[in-house]
């Protein structure tokens, strides 16, 4: 988080008398980001005054937990149900505003700068609700630790702003017992990313990228944990002060994050450092990007291909980066609602790797909030309800349509109400919105028939005036999936003052069969408002 101790008592103060005079409720704001669910701090044991990182935890039976630190420790919390999220268990822990965690199998190692080394947390038996403290590591005289890293490719625990200095790797091969196994003292190092890459010229290499806060960005040969060697250095600005980094799934470029360029009035809004690292020897910063709010930057982390930004006091940002040179802000749920500012309030931490594609914000202020920002990344609008008016639905429901996964929905056709007419199936799926701009709606089926040579499919939208659904698209079916599509459909007569939007759609055999044996499998059915 901060660097500068000599700025720290004035920083806690602000944080804490701001933390005295917060409203109990407030209203987030939000644009494509759904709320799940939402742990104040004073939902914690011992009311912890602050909150501070958070990292995520699935168990080999798909089980999501968040562990998000606290003033007075780390708490284990599930997400598997992502609007029920529940506490399972506290672990105590030094008073401290910064707690750091990370998670690897079966165990979470808890850093702070607090002192008294690194607390070990058994989560094997999380799923059981039993998380307890294993052992707590003081190996070299470790006692405090600013961040923590962990590489599951290489075995490897990374210490980032310990007391023992510049970066440090532990074996963690044995969870219980970590052994160093090498340092580097070339410069404090505030944060680190480490990433195995498997392809490419520097497969099999291990690389550090150290964010060194005014010395900018080491990159590191770490393979050889005896022996680091830089391979590139990056001093992209002057007066900021380089916290963390993400990193794309190709390799191609670095995000990062700069806390001071803001308050320091390097640019005058929250701003992204992207470099160009595709030759980690000389990497190059390739542009900036601002979504033009005066909040900073925090934290972030990459899933398909987009930028999931923990920003204090603008909360959780959404950035599309499938182009880094057309950058864009696409969503964002703001835990801070006091207002913008270049203050070290709200949104600390973020975590954005579960299967589900949950996400979660470590508040400074606000605790724990469970977040579906999938609308606002590319998934289209959840969907929140499913009534079937003609038929009967064989298998699956609104999980299996949810995503393009091979997991289906599969429908019946109930008989023709005339002899003249196909057996169909027909059936609505509510879907809601929280985009704030409403203009036009795509709508996205993949879909196929089985058994019967082809079909019919119908797609309509409830019109919010007249109550009726009106015909927007007609495609043939067969027995192989496909995708259909309707793009840019005038928005204004089919999102109602909720967000809400009815999807109606028909599938029945080409011709007129009288048989209800007609099935229908849905992969897909997806509406994006933009």
């Amino acid at each position: 988080m901060f660097f500068e101790r000599i700025t720290m008592k004035k920083l806690v103060l602000g944080i804490l008398l701001g933390a005295a005079c917060l409203p109990v409720c407030g209203q987030f704001t939000k644009s494509g980001v759904r709320l799940g669910s939402w742990i104040p701090l004073n939902q914690f044991p011992g009311n912890p005054a602050t909150g501070s990182a958070c990292t995520g935890y699935v168990t080999s039976s798909g089980r999501e937990y968040a562990i998000i630190g606290l003033r007075n420790g780390n708490a284990v919390v599930e997400i598997t149900d992502p609007n029920n999220a529940r506490l399972i268990q506290h672990i105590a822990g030094v008073s401290s505003l910064w707690h750091e965690v990370t998670a690897y199998n079966g165990f979470a190692y808890c850093a702070t700068e607090g002192g008294g080394g690194m607390q070990i947390l058994d989560l094997r038996n999380v799923d059981a609700g039993v998380v307890t403290l294993a052992t707590t590591f003081t190996g070299s005289g470790l006692s405090t630790i600013h961040t923590i890293e962990n590489n599951p490719a290489s075995q490897t625990l990374y210490l980032n702003g310990s007391n023992l200095g510049g970066l440090q790797a532990l074996d963690i091969s044995n969870p219980l017992v970590p052994r160093f196994v090498g340092s580097w003292h070339g410069s404090y190092v505030h944060d680190s990313l480490i990433i195995t890459y498997t392809e490419g010229a520097y497969a099999g290499k291990e690389i550090a990228f150290c964010c060194c806060g005014s010395n900018g960005v080491y990159i590191l040969d770490v393979t050889n944990k005896a022996s680091m060697v830089v391979m590139g250095t990056l001093h992209y600005t002057n007066n900021g002060y380089c916290h963390s980094c993400s990193i794309s799934a190709d390799h191609k470029n670095l995000f990062i994050n700069d806390e001071f360029d803001e308050s320091n009035g390097v640019v005058s809004s929250c701003t992204t450092w992207v470099a160009d690292i595709q030759d980690l020897t000389a990497p190059r910063v390739q542009r900036t990007f601002t979504n033009g709010q005066i909040i900073i930057d925090h934290n972030s982390g990459i899933r398909d291909n987009y930028l999931f930004l923990a920003a204090y006091r603008g909360g959780l940002r959404v950035y599309d980066i499938h182009d880094v040179n057309t950058m864009a802000e696409t969503g964002f749920f703001d835990t801070y609602p006091e207002g913008q500012g270049f203050s070290y309030d709200g949104a600390w931490g973020i975590w954005a790797y579960f299967p589900s594609k949950t996400v979660i914000i470590s508040d400074i202020q606000r605790g724990l909030f469970v977040l579906d920002p999938s609308e606002a990344s590319g998934f289209g609008m959840p969907l929140r309800d499913l009534a079937v008016s003609r038929g009967s639905v064989v298998s699956g429901g609104l999980k299996e349509m949810r995503f393009s996964d091979d997991l289906y929905m599969v429908t019946q056709a109930g008989p023709g109400v005339t002899s003249n007419e196909s057996a169909s199936s027909k059936f609505v799926v509510g879907m809601e919105t929280t985009m704030v701009t409403r203009n036009l709606i795509d709508l996205t089926v993949e879909a196929r028939v089985n058994a019967q040579s082809g079909g019919i499919l119908i797609a309509a939208l409830k019109n919010i005036s007249t109550g009726l659904f009106e015909q927007v698209a007609t495609w043939n079916i067969t027995t192989t999936d496909a995708t259909f599509s309707m793009a840019n459909i005038a928005a204004s007569s089919y999102i109602d003052a909720n967000g809400r939007v009815e999807v109606q759609l028909t599938s029945k055999p080409a011709g007129p069969i009288l048989t209800s044996g007609f099935l229908t499998s849905f992969d897909l059915v997806k509406g994006s408002v933009h």
